[in-house]
C-alpha cells in the first residue's frame, strides 16, 4: 500500500464531503497502474483533524462518488497513455519511411591496363580495332 510521505505524494486526490481518495501511479510494463486509498476525515475530542480508513454509513455515498471519479480519472489517464504511445509509434514509422536504407557505394571499376602499363583505349560499341 502506498504511504503518504512527502517523498511519495499521490498523483491525484479527489475529495467528496469528508471522504478523500488518493491515487498513486506506478509505471508498469504494459502502461500505468494505479492504486487508491480511501480515507475519511473527522475531528477528535480535542478538535484536532484526524483521518481514518473506516467509512460510516453516512459516508458511503460520498465514498461511492469519490471512487466513481477515480474510475473516470484512471480511464482518462490510460486513454492518454495509449494515445501518446500511438503518436510515438506513428512518428517512428514516418521517420523510418523518410530515411532510405543505407547502401554502401560500389567500388569504382578499374580500367584494364595494357602489358606496357599504358591505359587501354575505351572503345565505343560497334568500333573494331
Amino acid at each position: 500500500m502506498p504511504s503518504e510521505t512527502s517523498s511519495n505524494p499521490p498523483e491525484h486526490t479527489i475529495r467528496v464531503g469528508d471522504v478523500e481518495a488518493a491515487l498513486w501511479r506506478k509505471d508498469g510494463e504494459y502502461g500505468p497502474m494505479y492504486s487508491v486509498k480511501l480515507s475519511r476525515s473527522y475531528r477528535n475530542e480535542s478538535n484536532e483533524k484526524q483521518n481514518t480508513p473506516y467509512l460510516g454509513a453516512n459516508d458511503l455515498n460520498d465514498g461511492i462518488r469519490a471512487l466513481s471519479e477515480c474510475v473516470e480519472y484512471v480511464s482518462k489517464m490510460k486513454r492518454d497513455f495509449k494515445y501518446q504511445q500511438s503518436v510515438a509509434a506513428n512518428k517512428k514509422a514516418q521517420q523510418e519511411q523518410k530515411q532510405p536504407e543505407y547502401k554502401q557505394p560500389a567500388e569504382p571499376r578499374k580500367k584494364k591496363a595494357a602489358a606496357t602499363g599504358a591505359e587501354a583505349s575505351v572503345r565505343e560499341p560497334g568500333q573494331e580495332g
